[in-house]
Formats: structure tokens, sequence, C-alpha cells
């Protein structure tokens, strides 16, 4: 009787083990199953072989409706054959329990756009970027959605904002590429600079600039126009002393990896230079790196109506890391005792488009693109300085552009007098 008793409790044993175990084993089977049987499927998808993939999704989903996978490319299928409102209807089942799933995200974009809906396309895109910040696939959707809308500037900015991110993206550098073929940029800027010290005497420089920007086919050009007022103790600003300058710059592309910088300006009132050029060949390099190099000339009338000549050696490398962009630049100047030379570092920390950023500035000597440099004495070139500044840009709505920048100078105004200078700039841009 304990024999029989102890055979009938061993078999029960036995039989209750075999049951739990097979059914980790059976979902572990079930699970292949569904996963060989979706494979087949895109297969077949892939192969234009529509119904039958279709089929095959239908039965995965028969067995797991929360295959996501298999449901997603049963909505594709759909819209592959222009049935949008079939393919949707797959996505909102995934969406009841899975509002951020990203590939229904993707997919729902692509069949709004698709169906001539590009409102709803545009919507979908950026509430797919908003849960997948700086996300690729959903900057390019979007750049794609406002080309196609007419909203090529908006386009430009994402697709710069996707290139800071992948620098390599292929399909952003022909979507680029073709926004600059449909559409000439014009944009027009109004600003204000103020540097002020007050050692050996209180000296307050103000200019203001008017630049009309536009985009042609073969790159930027902007005409310039300056006007410079020192005021000095007792004098009001615009009474004496008002200074022009006229410029002309160009940003000729040469080739799909580099272009050019080319400038002239002239004035015959002083403080500006009588003459100013420059010119810089840029080159894009792999990983995202940018080196150029150049020369700036500047003309000086002198006293007795002679002029003294300068030129100025420069060039810089660039490398972008993210969203950030760091940059190093020289400029050499050859001088009868010797070499000037200056130096600045430039890091700028940039936000959803290449219009909005922050930037910092650090630098030693004098550099002959500031216009509160080389508006100076020709020999400033030969005096020591620190600088450091920083400077904000930001974009207001579609089309107007600020852009504040504040710094500060330690300098020489004589061989080893140094004094303490403020600057700031304000600049109002317009796309049109």
């Amino acid at each position: 009787m304990k024999t029989n008793r102890n055979t009938f409790l061993t078999a029960f044993i036995l039989v209750l083990f075999l049951a739990l175990s097979a059914h980790p084993v059976k979902a572990q089977q079930e699970r292949m199953n569904v996963d060989s049987l979706f494979q087949q499927a895109r297969q077949l998808a892939f192969q234009k072989q529509l119904a039958k993939a279709q089929k095959l999704c239908t039965e995965i989903l028969d067995q797991k409706p929360d295959y996501f996978d298999a449901r997603v490319l049963l909505a594709n299928t759909y819209a592959w054959q222009h049935n949008y409102d079939r393919a949707h209807l797959e996505l909102q089942k995934i969406f009841e329990s899975k509002p951020r799933h990203y590939d229904a995200l993707l997919a729902s974009s692509d069949y709004y756009f698709w169906a001539g809906n590009l409102d709803k396309a545009l919507e979908t895109a950026k509430q797919g970027l908003s849960y997948y910040p700086n996300d690729e696939n959903f900057l390019f959707k979007i750049s794609r959605i406002l080309l196609k809308m007419g909203k090529s500037s908006e386009a430009q900015r994402r697709l710069l904002q996707l290139l800071n991110i992948n620098p390599g993206h292929a399909g952003a550098k022909a979507l680029l590429a073709q926004i600059k073929k449909i559409r000439i940029f014009n944009r027009i800027s109004l600003g204000h600079s103020f540097e002020y010290f007050a050692e050996p005497y209180q000296y307050r420089w103000h200019m203001f600039n008017l630049d009309y920007q536009r985009k042609t086919p073969i790159g930027n050009v902007i005409a310039s126009v300056r006007m410079a007022d020192v005021v000095y103790d007792g004098e009001t600003l615009f009474e004496t002393g008002k200074a022009f300058q006229f410029t002309i710059d160009a940003y000729p592309r040469i080739s799909k990896n580099n272009y050019a910088y080319l400038s002239y300006g002239f004035s015959n009132q002083v403080p500006f230079p009588k003459q100013r050029a420059g010119f810089e060949l840029y080159q894009k390099l792999p990983l995202a790196f940018e080196a150029s190099a150049g020369f700036r000339f500047l003309q000086f009338q002198n006293t007795d109506n002679t002029y003294s000549n300068t030129w100025i050696y420069t060039g810089h490398v660039g490398k972008y890391i993210k969203n950030y962009w760091l940059s190093f630049r020289p400029y050499i100047s050859p001088q009868s005792s010797g070499f000037s030379q200056a130096y600045y570092f430039i890091i700028r920390r940039y936000f959803h488009t290449a219009d909005n950023y922050l930037g910092l500035q650090a630098g030693t000597g004098n550099s002959p693109d500031a216009p509160t440099d080389y508006l100076n004495p020709l020999n400033i070139y030969k005096l020591k300085t620190q600088s450091i500044q920083l400077d904000f840009q930001h974009l207001l709505g579609k089309q107007w552009l600020i852009k504040i920048l504040m710094g500060y100078k330690k300098a020489e105004y004589h061989p080893q007098t140094l004094r303490n200078v403020i600057y700031t700039s304000v600049q109002l841009a317009c796309y049109f």
C-alpha cells in the first residue's frame, strides 16, 4: 500500500514538472514560429508579392496581436497599394497601446506625405521629433515635407541642423543642393557696434552698418555700407568726424567640397583704411573638419598723404562635434621688426538650427576682420591685446534674426601700457 502511494506521488510530480516545463518551451516555439513567418512576409513584401505578405502578417497577428513589426509591415503593404486609409487603421491599433512607437510614427508621416496631406505629415513628423530629439530620420522627413510645402528656408535650416549632427548624411546633402538650385535667398540687416575706453582719454566709438545679402546660384554676395563716428569728451553723436566705408564680400562655390571668400572695401575718410581686401580658400575635409588659408590687405593714409600697406596672412581649422563647432584662427603679419601675431579660438553651441547658437571667443592680438580693430591706426597690429567675447544669435519666427555680441579687451595703447576696453554689437536681419 505504501509502495503504491509512493509510485502515485512520483508519477504526479513527474506529470506536474512536464506540464510546467512545457509552457515556456511552447512559448519559445511560438515566438520562433512567428519570427520565421515575419521574415518570410518581409521577403515577400520586398519581392512585391504583397497579397502573400499580407496573408502571413495576418496569421502572425492572429497569434500575437502585439507583434508590432508585423503590423507596421502590413500597413506598409497597404500603403504601397495606395490604400492609405487601411494603412492608417493598422497603425492606429499600435498607437492605442504604444503612442510613441518609432517605426509606426515614421510610417504614418510617410503615408500622409504620399497621400498629399502635407500638414498632417509635418505634424506627425514633428511629434516624432519631440519624442526622439535630434533624430536624423525625423529631421530629414520634416525637411522633405517643408520643401514640398514651398517652405525652402525652413527646410534649409532643418537640413543644416541635421548636417551638424551627421555631416555625411547623403540625403540631407542632396536635398540641400536641390534647395540651392530652386531658391535664391535675400537678407537685409541693420546693426550698431559700440566701443568704449577711458584711458588716456575718453573714447566712444559708434559704427552703424546696413548690409544686403543675396544668395545666388554660385554663392552668397554681400554689399555693405558702414558709417563710423568717434565721439570725444564734450561732443555729441553725429556732430563731427563721421566716416563712410563701402564693401562687397562674396563666397563663391568652386566645387562640392570647397569655396572661396573674396572681399574688397574702400573709403576716403579716416579712421577707415583707404582700401581693404581679402581672399581665403576653404576646403571641407573628412570627419567634419574644415580648413582654409588666405590673406587680408589694408592700406592706410598717413598724415603726409603717403600710404602704408600691410599684408596679414590667415587661415583656420574647424570641426563639428555633434552640436558644437570649434575653430582656431591665426593672423600673421610681417613687420619691419619681425612678425605681428594674433590667435583666436572660437566655440559655438548650436540649438535646433544653424541660425540659433551661443558662442565664446578668446584671443590674443588684433583681428583685421573685426571692424573695431581695423578701424584703428595701422600700428595697432604691433600692440598686444587679450580679449574675450560672448555672442548669441537667434531666429525670431521664420524670417527675423537677431545677433548680440559683448566683449572685453585688455589692450596696449602704448608699449607696456594697458587699458580696459568694452565693446558690444547688435544686429537685426530679415530674410525675404
